[in-house]
């Protein structure tokens, strides 16, 4: 498995023409969830692990963001590069070792929950399942 990640990675953003390659790209990508927003109650965007401002049109197209990461030295800023856009949902902060920990419920639910392992399926906090549920529900 990680052989096949480490052949098809495509880390567009470290070539040399990236400006000309992400824009067309994110471009599409902000049309076709404007397009699912008219189907949908509900639609996910994963936006990358990397703050670009080419992103903010498809962000634009949101309502909330969930950030998750591994260094809670990067939430902050990525709440700063959200806002005024989207509503923060909640927050986890991925770790390698065994935990579920609620940090915060308010003004959005902050976690620290791990490990995340390839091929194992790790159950989510009842809040944090709950925080989802609410918002399907109040789309419906």
């Amino acid at each position: 498995m990680n052989r096949l990640i480490r052949e098809h990675e495509r880390r567009i953003h470290e070539l040399p023409q990236a400006d000309e390659l992400l824009q067309p790209y994110f471009s599409y990508q902000t049309k076709a969830v404007a397009n699912l927003r008219r189907l949908a109650d509900l639609v996910l965007v994963d936006v990358g692990g990397k703050i670009q401002p080419e992103k903010l049109p498809l962000m634009q197209q949101c309502t909330h963001s969930i950030i998750i990461s591994r260094d809670p030295a990067k939430v902050q800023t990525w709440h700063d590069f959200c806002q005024p856009l989207l509503d923060p949902l909640f927050v986890v902060h991925s770790v390698r070792e065994t935990q579920q920990v609620i940090k915060q419920t308010e003004p959005w639910l902050e976690t620290i929950v791990g490990p995340w392992k390839a091929g194992e399926t790790l159950t989510a906090p009842d809040l944090l399942l709950q925080k989802i549920l609410d918002l399907v529900m109040k789309n419906q």
